[in-house]
């Protein structure tokens, strides 16, 4: 039985756009019911991925950067919430606030320390 070669997955801003775009079509065409894809959607997003971007990724290494996303989604949510006085930096993509807010936030939940710059 031929063992599987494991390797990590490389995700830059055109491989996640690409993700993005092929969930979001996937969705669209086909819905989502729940909260994720089923087992034929998957294959649909797997080889549509692999296609675009020449990669060879599989549906674990896809699903994982979806949660990932989500992940970081939920906690820039969390972080900006209501909040009014902020401001955004459109050069560098960051959020532009002094450094009280930015040390009482990263107080309250060290995972906002990865939006600060």
């Amino acid at each position: 039985m031929a063992s599987k070669e494991k390797y990590s997955a490389k995700w830059d801003q055109y491989t996640t756009k690409n993700l993005l775009e092929i969930c979001v079509k996937e969705i669209q065409t086909s819905g989502k019911p729940g909260i994720g894809f089923k087992a034929r959607r998957w294959e649909v997003v797997v080889d549509e991925f692999n296609k675009r971007t020449n990669k060879n990724y599989n549906q674990k290494q896809l699903k994982n950067r979806l949660d990932f996303l989500r992940f970081d989604w939920t906690a820039w949510k969390q972080l900006l919430g209501k909040e009014t006085r902020l401001g955004w930096n459109h050069e560098t993509g960051t959020i532009v606030a002094d450094d009280t807010w930015w040390e009482a936030k990263i107080k309250d939940n060290s995972k906002y320390a990865r939006f600060q710059y």
